[in-house]
């Protein structure tokens, strides 16, 4: 099982990005911008965690409009 979800810098989820069983390998995956109800976001650092298996991986994002 796999989840991704972006926060901004308060800790508070934005946008769940993927939350599945994903097969070995490569995955791309794009975000848009907005938050979980299709709202755009303003510009700023965000950060994208990437949680597999007892796993964490913590990436920081700048978003400019």
């Amino acid at each position: 099982m796999v989840i991704i979800s972006v926060y901004n810098l308060a800790g508070q989820s934005i946008k769940t990005l993927a939350a599945s069983t994903l097969p070995p390998g490569n995955h791309q995956l794009q975000w848009d911008g907005t938050d979980d109800a299709g709202h755009p976001v303003g510009s700023g650092t965000y950060v994208c965690a990437l949680r597999a298996g007892n796993r964490t991986f913590h990436q920081k994002m700048l978003l400019l409009r």
